[in-house]
């Protein structure tokens, strides 16, 4: 068995980063992914990045992360660092097949016209059952076991 800490859309807020890092490490977690959107809202990408690194936090591009290089070419620490993360992230984690991305997956992947993500849950943070229907039906040929999707904030 695994543990797996998985974080998404942290946009530049360093210290929910550095809280989930902590607990992350009290519970001994083996891997640490982020679903894209390390940059955004607030104005620590520095200090967020930092934590990516410092804890070996595998990391896929989001929108915003794709935002920031378009509007900020000259910060170079942050540029190298976004420039370098990938699309998605796919590997096999004590036998299971796990896939990563923000938000739009390529085509060939789960439904690559959705730029909205899967949301599967109202506003009270209860699952909708007919959205929970209608992703388990588009996905159901969709080749992984675990599917990890960021970008909504559910």
């Amino acid at each position: 068995m695994a543990l797996i800490g998985l974080i998404s859309d942290v946009h530049a807020s360093a210290q929910p980063v550095a809280e989930a890092m902590a607990i992350f490490e009290r519970e001994g977690v083996d891997r640490i992914l982020c679903a894209g959107d390390i940059a955004g809202y607030m104005d620590q990408l520095d200090e967020t990045i930092d934590l990516l690194i410092d804890n070996n936090c595998l990391t896929v591009m989001g929108n915003h992360d794709l935002q920031h290089l378009d509007k900020n070419p000259d910060d170079s620490r942050a540029v190298t660092f976004l420039s370098a993360l990938p699309a998605t992230f796919e590997e096999t984690i004590a036998g299971k097949r796990l896939y990563m991305v923000h938000a739009k997956p390529p085509d060939g992947h789960p439904n690559s016209h959705i730029h909205g993500g899967i949301k599967l849950l109202d506003k009270t943070g209860s699952i909708i059952p007919e959205r929970l229907a209608y992703w388990s039906h588009t996905l159901q040929d969709f080749d992984a076991d675990v599917l990890i999707i960021g970008h909504t904030h559910q």
